[in-house]
């Protein structure tokens, strides 16, 4: 069977409407901005059926994990899951312009201390992410206050023009997207470099691409097996690079931003699809947490659990 592949059918960001949008922000305001993106969603929750029968497949699945995870029941509605997606895009544009701040987000643990103690430490560090909550929120805060680089390896394709509105809006954003359509030349050119500098390197853990497809791993999120990219795991394990598990999800008006440390990742040579699994599972674990906290703040609005699908 074919294996599809997200990109190839939704969620990309037009960088004029984006800039429209944060214009509207910064002319109308916060309150006014959020009524226009409001009936936006709205309009494209309507219109959009492929998409809501995505959200509520995904919204069915959080119920009946948390009923079995002895939560109560849930009643969660496919409307209010498009309005906290298209928040979110606007968001990720008001963090980097500056219209938002740092008193927006709260780090919970000490999690904000365990980054300043990182950065100041001068070691390289892999964040890990995922499509749930608002990374960009949280590379804006972070680069902002602990002025440390931070390389994000993706597939800049998809990217690109939100890595573009980043600059122009904020020039001081101390963020690299790192082009990663050969993974094994990327690492090889910016990893080595990078790391003498003591600059981070952030990846998304949850979505698989063309190029990293052939790398899986399988893992169970919300009661049923998906298929995870492995690359991750390979990269903290081939450079030694100490692993966090890094989220911001809204909480209320403001956002809570969790860390969990994985530490050092070892993945054994006769083993290593057994071993990433290992920690494949943790990161299953924490986002299960999440999902639990904020179920509206899952952004992957494609068919997730199905064996042919991916990035």
């Amino acid at each position: 069977m074919k294996r599809l592949f997200w990109r190839d059918r939704s969620e990309e960001t037009f960088s004029t409407g984006v800039r429209v949008l944060l214009a509207g922000y910064r002319i109308l305001g916060r309150r006014a901005g959020d009524f226009i993106t409001w009936w936006v969603i709205a309009a494209y929750w309507l219109f959009n059926r492929r998409a809501r029968r995505i959200s509520r497949d995904y919204l069915d699945r959080v119920e009946r994990f948390a009923e079995r995870s002895g939560k109560g029941r849930l009643r969660l509605s496919t409307l209010a899951h498009f309005e906290r997606f298209g928040h979110a895009i606007a968001e990720r544009i008001l963090a980097w312009s500056g219209v938002m701040t740092r008193s927006e987000a709260d780090y919970r643990d000490g999690a904000f201390e365990r980054l300043a103690e990182l950065s100041r430490e001068g070691k390289s560090v892999l964040l890990l992410s995922s499509h749930l909550g608002n990374t960009e929120i949280l590379r804006a805060f972070n680069t902002r206050k602990l002025r440390v680089a931070v390389n994000v390896l993706m597939d800049s394709r998809n990217s690109r023009k939100m890595a573009e509105i980043i600059r122009r809006t904020n020039a001081e954003a101390a963020v690299h997207v790192v082009e990663a359509d050969d993974e094994d030349s990327v690492m090889s050119a910016f990893l080595g470099d990078a790391m003498e500098k003591g600059e981070w390197f952030a990846m998304m853990a949850d979505r698989l691409t063309k190029e990293t497809s052939r790398r899986t791993v399988r893992a169970e999120l919300l009661g049923e097996e998906v298929i995870l990219p492995a690359s991750p795991w390979i990269v903290a394990s081939a450079f030694r690079l100490p692993v966090f598990l890094i989220h911001a999800v809204r909480d209320g008006k403001s956002y809570s931003v969790y860390l969990k440390e994985i530490g050092p990742v070892s993945l054994h040579r006769k083993d290593r699809n057994g071993s990433a699994r290992r920690y494949a599972e943790l990161y299953c674990r924490e986002l299960e947490r999440l999902i639990l906290e904020a179920p509206y703040d899952w952004f992957n609005f494609y068919d997730f659990w199905r064996e042919d699908a991916g990035d």
